[in-house]
Protein backbone atom coordinates (compact mmCIF):
# COMPACT_ATOMS: atom_id res chain seq x y z
CA UNK A 1 0.00 0.00 0.00
CA UNK A 2 0.95 3.53 -0.69
CA UNK A 3 2.27 5.80 2.00
CA UNK A 4 3.58 9.36 2.46
CA UNK A 5 5.71 11.00 5.11
CA UNK A 6 4.22 13.18 7.55
CA UNK A 7 5.89 15.71 9.95
CA UNK A 8 5.93 14.47 13.77
CA UNK A 9 5.97 17.04 16.22
CA UNK A 10 7.65 13.99 18.82
CA UNK A 11 9.93 12.79 16.88
CA UNK A 12 11.84 16.12 16.98
CA UNK A 13 12.17 16.29 13.25
CA UNK A 14 11.43 13.03 12.50
CA UNK A 15 8.41 11.44 10.79
CA UNK A 16 5.71 8.94 10.81
CA UNK A 17 4.21 6.85 8.31
CA UNK A 18 -0.08 6.96 7.42
CA UNK A 19 -1.06 4.75 5.15
CA UNK A 20 -4.15 5.34 2.52
CA UNK A 21 -6.02 3.33 4.78
CA UNK A 22 -5.30 5.18 7.87
CA UNK A 23 -2.98 2.24 9.36
CA UNK A 24 0.14 3.92 10.99
CA UNK A 25 3.44 2.56 10.28
CA UNK A 26 4.70 1.68 13.53
CA UNK A 27 7.92 3.65 14.46
CA UNK A 28 9.78 6.64 13.64
CA UNK A 29 12.01 7.71 10.52
CA UNK A 30 15.47 9.29 11.85
CA UNK A 31 15.93 13.05 10.78
CA UNK A 32 18.32 12.12 8.03
CA UNK A 33 15.71 10.37 6.42
CA UNK A 34 13.51 13.13 6.04
CA UNK A 35 15.68 15.59 5.03
CA UNK A 36 15.25 16.38 1.59
CA UNK A 37 18.86 16.19 -0.57
CA UNK A 38 19.42 19.03 -2.59
CA UNK A 39 18.40 18.38 -6.82
CA UNK A 40 15.88 15.46 -5.59
CA UNK A 41 12.33 16.18 -6.05
CA UNK A 42 9.83 16.36 -3.32
CA UNK A 43 7.74 13.21 -4.60
CA UNK A 44 10.89 10.94 -5.37
CA UNK A 45 11.95 11.36 -1.82
CA UNK A 46 8.46 10.84 0.34
CA UNK A 47 6.37 8.48 -1.62
CA UNK A 48 7.48 4.67 -0.90
CA UNK A 49 5.71 1.45 -0.07
CA UNK A 50 5.21 -0.30 3.32
CA UNK A 51 3.02 -3.23 3.89
CA UNK A 52 0.87 -4.22 6.75
CA UNK A 53 0.96 -7.74 8.44
CA UNK A 54 -2.49 -8.57 9.53
CA UNK A 55 -2.13 -11.39 12.43
CA UNK A 56 -4.90 -13.40 13.42
CA UNK A 57 -4.55 -13.02 17.04
CA UNK A 58 -6.62 -9.36 16.23
CA UNK A 59 -10.39 -10.44 15.22
CA UNK A 60 -10.71 -7.12 12.37
CA UNK A 61 -7.64 -8.83 11.07
CA UNK A 62 -8.31 -12.38 11.47
CA UNK A 63 -11.30 -11.55 9.25
CA UNK A 64 -9.91 -9.68 6.56
CA UNK A 65 -7.50 -12.87 6.34
CA UNK A 66 -10.54 -15.18 5.93
CA UNK A 67 -11.78 -13.28 3.67
CA UNK A 68 -8.89 -12.96 1.18
CA UNK A 69 -7.95 -16.61 1.59
CA UNK A 70 -11.67 -17.32 0.15
CA UNK A 71 -10.86 -18.82 -3.75
CA UNK A 72 -10.83 -16.10 -5.78
CA UNK A 73 -10.29 -13.33 -3.34
CA UNK A 74 -12.68 -10.84 -1.53
CA UNK A 75 -13.90 -10.10 -5.09
CA UNK A 76 -15.39 -13.13 -5.58
CA UNK A 77 -16.57 -13.47 -1.42
CA UNK A 78 -18.16 -10.27 -2.25
CA UNK A 79 -20.19 -11.46 -5.15
CA UNK A 80 -21.21 -14.43 -3.41
CA UNK A 81 -22.89 -12.25 -0.63
CA UNK A 82 -24.44 -9.54 -2.47
CA UNK A 83 -22.63 -6.78 -2.38
CA UNK A 84 -19.62 -4.60 -4.25
CA UNK A 85 -16.19 -5.40 -3.86
CA UNK A 86 -15.45 -1.94 -2.99
CA UNK A 87 -17.93 -1.71 -0.39
CA UNK A 88 -17.03 -5.29 1.27
CA UNK A 89 -13.19 -4.23 1.18
CA UNK A 90 -14.15 -0.98 3.20
CA UNK A 91 -15.74 -2.83 5.68
CA UNK A 92 -13.03 -5.68 6.38
CA UNK A 93 -10.14 -2.97 6.27
CA UNK A 94 -9.81 -2.55 9.86
CA UNK A 95 -8.14 1.14 9.28
CA UNK A 96 -11.53 2.62 7.54
CA UNK A 97 -13.75 3.60 10.97
CA UNK A 98 -16.48 5.16 8.25
CA UNK A 99 -17.52 1.30 7.35
CA UNK A 100 -18.28 -1.67 9.80
CA UNK A 101 -18.77 -5.91 9.08
CA UNK A 102 -22.18 -6.87 11.36
CA UNK A 103 -22.57 -10.12 13.12
CA UNK A 104 -24.44 -11.12 10.10
CA UNK A 105 -21.88 -10.24 7.33
CA UNK A 106 -19.40 -12.01 9.66
CA UNK A 107 -21.53 -15.15 10.28
CA UNK A 108 -22.23 -15.13 6.47
CA UNK A 109 -18.25 -14.94 5.58
CA UNK A 110 -17.48 -17.87 8.16
CA UNK A 111 -20.08 -19.95 6.56
CA UNK A 112 -19.00 -19.25 3.06
CA UNK A 113 -15.27 -20.15 3.52
CA UNK A 114 -16.10 -22.84 5.54
CA UNK A 115 -18.18 -24.30 2.59
CA UNK A 116 -15.34 -23.31 0.18
CA UNK A 117 -12.87 -25.43 2.34
CA UNK A 118 -10.76 -22.07 3.57
CA UNK A 119 -8.74 -23.33 7.09
CA UNK A 120 -9.64 -21.68 10.08
CA UNK A 121 -12.92 -20.16 8.72
CA UNK A 122 -13.67 -19.18 12.25
CA UNK A 123 -10.23 -17.67 13.31
CA UNK A 124 -11.98 -14.01 13.66
CA UNK A 125 -14.24 -15.74 16.29
CA UNK A 126 -11.63 -17.56 17.93
CA UNK A 127 -9.79 -14.08 18.47
CA UNK A 128 -12.59 -12.38 19.93
CA UNK A 129 -12.81 -15.27 22.33
CA UNK A 130 -9.45 -14.96 23.44
CA UNK A 131 -9.88 -11.38 23.64
CA UNK A 132 -12.18 -11.80 26.38
CA UNK A 133 -10.49 -14.80 27.82
CA UNK A 134 -12.73 -17.35 26.59
CA UNK A 135 -12.15 -20.34 24.03
CA UNK A 136 -14.85 -21.03 21.30
CA UNK A 137 -14.56 -24.85 20.51
CA UNK A 138 -16.11 -26.32 16.97
CA UNK A 139 -18.47 -29.06 17.49
CA UNK A 140 -17.54 -32.63 16.13
CA UNK A 141 -18.69 -34.89 13.37
CA UNK A 142 -18.96 -38.39 15.40
CA UNK A 143 -18.71 -40.83 12.43
CA UNK A 144 -16.56 -43.49 14.02
CA UNK A 145 -16.32 -45.41 17.18
CA UNK A 146 -14.05 -48.13 17.04
CA UNK A 147 -10.70 -49.28 18.69
CA UNK A 148 -8.79 -47.70 15.79
CA UNK A 149 -10.89 -44.41 15.16
CA UNK A 150 -10.14 -43.87 19.01
CA UNK A 151 -6.53 -44.50 18.91
CA UNK A 152 -6.26 -42.75 16.07
CA UNK A 153 -7.91 -39.58 17.60
CA UNK A 154 -5.89 -39.71 20.67
CA UNK A 155 -2.74 -39.85 18.00
CA UNK A 156 -3.78 -36.40 16.02
CA UNK A 157 -3.80 -34.87 19.12
CA UNK A 158 -0.70 -35.60 20.44
CA UNK A 159 0.50 -34.32 16.93
CA UNK A 160 -1.25 -31.12 17.48
CA UNK A 161 0.16 -30.49 20.65
CA UNK A 162 3.59 -31.36 19.13
CA UNK A 163 3.33 -29.12 16.59
CA UNK A 164 2.15 -26.29 19.54
CA UNK A 165 5.42 -27.14 21.35
CA UNK A 166 7.43 -26.95 18.60
CA UNK A 167 6.56 -23.60 17.44
CA UNK A 168 6.94 -21.85 20.31
CA UNK A 169 10.41 -23.64 20.70
CA UNK A 170 11.45 -22.00 17.49
CA UNK A 171 9.79 -18.42 18.02
CA UNK A 172 11.85 -18.38 21.71
CA UNK A 173 15.22 -19.79 20.29
CA UNK A 174 15.39 -17.64 17.58
CA UNK A 175 15.66 -13.96 19.25
CA UNK A 176 14.49 -14.76 22.84
CA UNK A 177 11.13 -13.07 21.62
CA UNK A 178 7.49 -14.39 20.80
CA UNK A 179 6.84 -12.10 18.09
CA UNK A 180 3.34 -11.04 16.34
CA UNK A 181 3.38 -13.53 13.61
CA UNK A 182 4.80 -16.15 15.74
CA UNK A 183 2.19 -15.85 18.09
CA UNK A 184 -0.40 -16.00 15.35
CA UNK A 185 1.22 -19.51 14.32
CA UNK A 186 1.04 -20.35 17.57
CA UNK A 187 -2.63 -19.56 18.18
CA UNK A 188 -3.74 -21.69 14.72
CA UNK A 189 -1.78 -24.52 16.43
CA UNK A 190 -3.58 -24.64 20.12
CA UNK A 191 -6.69 -23.82 17.99
CA UNK A 192 -6.19 -27.18 16.38
CA UNK A 193 -5.43 -28.70 19.45
CA UNK A 194 -8.50 -28.07 21.11
CA UNK A 195 -10.89 -28.83 18.21
CA UNK A 196 -8.96 -32.22 18.78
CA UNK A 197 -9.37 -33.18 22.16
CA UNK A 198 -12.72 -31.97 21.83
CA UNK A 199 -13.16 -34.79 19.15
CA UNK A 200 -10.91 -37.31 21.13
CA UNK A 201 -13.82 -36.72 24.40
CA UNK A 202 -16.76 -36.14 22.13
CA UNK A 203 -16.06 -39.94 20.27
CA UNK A 204 -15.27 -41.51 23.97
CA UNK A 205 -18.26 -40.29 25.01
CA UNK A 206 -20.01 -41.44 21.66
CA UNK A 207 -18.60 -44.65 22.54
CA UNK A 208 -19.53 -45.26 26.27
CA UNK A 209 -23.04 -43.99 25.59
CA UNK A 210 -23.00 -46.63 22.25
CA UNK A 211 -21.54 -49.47 24.91
CA UNK A 212 -23.84 -48.94 27.52
CA UNK A 213 -26.63 -49.32 25.24
CA UNK A 214 -25.53 -52.72 24.11
CA UNK A 215 -25.27 -53.68 27.35
CA UNK A 216 -28.76 -53.02 28.61
CA UNK A 217 -30.05 -54.68 25.33
CA UNK A 218 -28.13 -57.56 25.56
CA UNK A 219 -29.51 -58.03 29.62
CA UNK A 220 -33.01 -58.14 28.60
Amino acid sequence: MSAYLQPSAESKGGCFCTSHVGRPFVGVLPVHLTKRPAKVPRQQETAFTVTYLYHDINQHDALYNLARAYPGGVEALALRMGRSAHVLYNKLRPGIASHHVTFEEATEIAELCAEAGVEGAARHIDAMEARIGRVAVALPSIDGLSDKELTSCLYEVLAHLAAAARSIEASIADDQVIDDAEMSAIEKDFSRLRAGTQEWQARVRARHAADKKARVRAEQ
